[in-house]
């Protein structure tokens, strides 16, 4: 019988958390935006209907609530998270590179680290736009939050 193969679900599991994170955070934003007061949605909520990650952060983007540099930091860090979520070759960071160098390029340029393993290198360069794109949301989400008050 052929082994079955590895696809890293520790890895993958840890990068979509990130993004439904990410994601739950830009719909709160928007519902308040958009001034709906319903806690469920056709469109901010997790059905097939739903828009998607990106289109959430092209409506921030559009509203002027994330600048260029911002969305160009969420366009990759959401590009980093559909190579693994699709990829199957995708199990690693270091696999990624080997799939798409402009990914990996991107983690160590933007967000270097002193780590000497190279997957260590780039998980933490993961991290690093993540905690840059959430504190973004953050900040829109504390914002929303003065005006409820």
């Amino acid at each position: 019988m052929p082994k079955a193969k590895v696809f890293n679900p520790e890895l993958r599991s840890f990068v979509l958390q990130h993004r439904i994170r990410q994601e739950a955070l830009a719909s709160d934003i928007l519902k308040f935006i958009f001034r709906i007061l319903k806690t469920k949605t056709k469109t901010l909520e997790n059905s097939t209907s739903s828009l998607s990650f990106m289109s959430k952060i092209n409506l921030l983007s559009d509203f002027d609530d994330i600048n260029k540099e911002e969305y160009k930091h969420f366009e990759k860090f959401l590009a980093v998270r559909n190579q693994f979520a699709h990829n199957q070759k995708c199990i690693s960071f270091e696999a990624l590179g080997r799939e798409n160098a402009e990914y990996t390029n991107f983690l160590t340029t933007n967000f270097p680290n002193e780590e000497s393993d190279k997957e260590k290198k780039l998980l933490t360069s993961y991290i690093a736009p993540f905690k840059y794109c959430h504190k973004i949301l953050c900040r829109l989400k504390f914002l929303q939050k003065w005006f409820d008050d």
